[in-house]
């Protein structure tokens, strides 16, 4: 390959593809789209492609952004070979998807300017300056305040950001930064530059992915993504060596979770509620660090055997998944302390293993089981127990002879002195009189 295809391939790469930045046709920037179309006009004219090509790459989806057509395009020429395209073709794609980009990220990057210390944005006046002219007059600003970059937190929660600009790959001091609630589609790869982080909030977003860098932040401890759109993680997670604390709730993981999610051996809670899970990786059994798992409100059928594998595992909550069965190894959890399982209509029974759960003080079975296993009976330290009211007759005599029924609500205490199954305080002390 000669040194201008190796540069022209560095171009394409880095600017076209690995951005991944969305290009909308914002106001401000009226002939984007023609200036984009005249430039694919050029590459297909001086290359001599069919014009056929580029009208079926334009159109490859119909509510497409123009930047993702005009990547689709010039991918359909230098997809069969990068040399065809000309140096100045790609420097003149770069410039019009810079000034794109740095428009779209206009809003955004003073917003993002505006909570930083010390800042006195007139964010009114610079709103009529194009992006370019932002991009500059902030980095200016940065470098007549370089104290910012100092800075160890910074909350950015209700700022209305569509994006986080890669300016904050500057900050490498930082040690908590809070994105909560705005609309953040995607993180720039500069993100990984924040290798100080120990707190990344990035709950009530917009993310449908997060970028491999985000494996860079080795000093992270606690990892907030509830609420946004997920629907895969990239394997890099597994390199988070710090992180203690991660929260993935009312995502779209329905292609499950990476294998390297089993790497994670300083976890101690993975929250995964409302995550559309149908399956779990066997290496999740990796996490030996692992003290609290909550999976409620999926689409599990099972749970792999080597959950038994988690030997710090204190609470586990799988309700409202569509379980049939418990693995035997969920016996090895002998820490457990709490396990809820209610609303799994196909879970009619519990193996026989559980008799060695001796740290059990919860558990909740409430519209499951068929009966329980004699070996139930040899939970001695159990405090509370939810099940069935027409189960409670069958339960083994040592769970009944328990106080257990003491944390039960009012109302179900009533009705299972009206069924008899336990005794009525009243009405003994009136037999008594």
């Amino acid at each position: 390959m000669t040194p201008t295809t190796t540069l022209q391939s560095q171009i394409i790469s880095h600017y076209l593809f690995d951005d991944g930045f969305e290009l909308g046709e914002k106001e401000g920037l009226p002939g984007i789209k023609e200036t984009i179309e005249k430039t694919l006009d050029a590459i297909y004219a001086i290359h001599g492609k069919s014009r056929e090509l580029s009208d079926r790459a334009w159109n490859v989806e119909p509510d497409a952004t123009p930047f993702q057509k005009l990547r689709a395009a010039v991918h359909s020429v230098i997809g069969e070979d990068a040399s065809v395209v000309e140096r100045g073709d790609l420097v003149t794609c770069y410039q019009t998807l810079r000034i794109a980009r740095n428009e779209e990220l206009k809003e955004s990057r003073l917003r993002f300017w505006m909570a930083l210390p010390g800042s006195d944005v007139d964010f009114p006046r610079l709103m009529l300056c194009t992006g370019n002219d932002v991009e500059a007059l902030f980095h200016a600003w940065i470098e007549e305040h370089p104290e910012c970059l100092e800075t160890t937190k910074l909350s950015l929660i209700y700022k209305s950001l569509d994006h986080l600009p890669p300016e904050i790959g500057l900050f490498t001091s930082l040690e908590v930064l809070n994105l909560a609630n705005n609309s953040i589609k995607e993180l720039p790869p500069e993100i990984g530059h924040l290798t100080s982080l120990k707190g990344l909030d990035l709950s009530n977003n917009k993310l449908e992915k997060l970028p491999a860098e985000i494996g860079h932040l080795k000093s992270l401890v606690e990892l907030e993504l509830l609420g946004n759109r997920l629907k895969e993680l990239p394997p890099q997670i597994g390199s988070l060596a710090s992180l203690a604390s991660l929260c993935l709730n009312h995502n779209y993981l329905e292609g499950g979770l990476p294998r390297e999610i089993g790497l994670l051996s300083s976890l101690q809670q993975l929250s995964l509620v409302n995550c559309h899970l149908k399956r779990l990786p066997p290496e999740i059994g990796g996490m030996a660090q692992l003290k609290m798992l909550d999976l409620a409100r999926n689409q599990l059928k099972r749970l792999p055997r080597r959950i038994g594998r988690l030997s710090n595992l204190g609470h586990l909550n799988v309700e409202s998944n569509c379980l049939r069965k418990l693995p035997a190894e969920i016996g090895k959890l002998t820490k457990l302390h709490t396990l809820l399982l209610e609303r799994n209509g196909k879970l009619t029974t519990l193996p026989s293993e559980i008799r060695h759960l001796e740290s059990l003080t919860f558990l909740d079975l409430l519209e499951n089981l068929e009966g329980l296993p004699f070996e139930a009976g040899y939970l001695s330290g159990l405090e509370y127990l939810d099940v069935p009211h027409e189960l409670f007759r069958t339960l083994p005599w040592e769970i009944r002879s328990m106080a257990v029924v003491k944390m039960f609500d009012k109302t179900r205490i009533a009705r299972l002195r009206e069924m008899g199954v336990l005794a009525n305080p009243q009405a003994e002390e009136r037999r008594s009189s």
